[in-house]
């Protein structure tokens, strides 16, 4: 009762504050999206740990600083110059270092720096990209992803615990089942569906429902079971205990880290 009584308080304190910061985006947003990542490299990095790696923390927190910079400056080359840096350096002390694993080290420190930094901190490139008419109409796509994903997952849970039968990947998640996951695309393919016949986003055609119902739907669950299975190779059961009663940031924001930058490239390339 205590834990469920902690998530209940924390989605009504957290999910309205984090829609307004959504909405009005620029640097509020920004900030707030580079914690959330750091708290997330951190959380990554003390998993490695447990596995014996010795992660350089202090790069991947600086790379994703400097990532996140550049998505908010909509400056890509920024974006390329720290994570090349960040190589360099991590190289650099994986060649003159005395540790263990030296090259494990700086693959993991890299790992770590672009699967979370770079994946999550997208969400600020989405925010500022302009893609449709007005930057209020961004902050309602953005708002738009993660109800997609929070849909997708409620169903996918509730469907799969009632009548879930066959596993979906019994190694890396015996939980979660091919219906949940079925039902966890259906879900997010109903809200978006509903949202395109609404003037909440007059911007979103069918087509962009379709291609965003694949990207929460299919490669969203996929960052989800990677989550999962990078837990599982730690041997815990939460990335951390940062949110009272929800677990870490990874387990919180474990399908976005797919959907986010999948969403951004297509952005880039004006296909949103």
């Amino acid at each position: 009762m205590k834990e469920a009584t902690q998530r209940i308080l924390i989605a009504i304190i957290g999910i309205p504050i984090f829609l307004l910061a959504i909405w009005y985006g620029k640097l509020f947003f920004a900030l707030l999206v580079t914690l959330i990542a750091l708290f997330g490299v951190f959380e990554f990095y003390a998993m490695t740990e447990m596995m014996q790696m010795q992660p350089q923390r202090w790069l991947g927190f600086l790379t994703t600083v400097g990532v996140a910079a550049g998505m908010y400056w909509e400056v890509p080359a920024v974006v390329l110059f720290v994570l090349m840096v960040s190589a360099m350096v991590s190289l650099g002390i994986a060649l003159f270092g005395l540790n263990a694993r030296p090259i494990t080290n700086a693959a993991v420190t890299l790992f770590g720096a672009v699967y979370i930094g770079v994946f999550f901190t997208s969400l600020i490139g989405i925010r500022e990209s302009g893609v449709f008419a007005s930057y209020g109409s961004m902050g309602h796509f953005v708002m738009l992803l993660f109800v997609g994903v929070w849909m997708c997952d409620t169903s996918a849970y509730f469907l799969g615990t009632l009548v879930g039968k066959h596993k979906l990947s019994p190694k890396v998640s015996p939980n979660k089942s091919v219906e949940g996951a079925v039902a966890g695309f259906l879900g997010a393919a109903l809200v978006l569906l509903v949202v395109s016949f609404s003037p909440w986003l007059p911007e979103l055609t069918l087509g962009m429902v379709l291609l965003l119902a694949v990207i929460i739907g299919i490669f969203g669950q996929i960052g989800d079971l990677m989550e999962s299975w990078l837990k599982r190779t730690a041997d815990i059961k939460d990335s951390s205990h940062i949110i009272p009663g929800h677990g870490g940031v990874l387990d919180r924001f474990d399908s976005m880290l797919i959907v986010a930058p999948i969403t951004y490239l297509l952005c880039q390339m004006h296909i949103f």
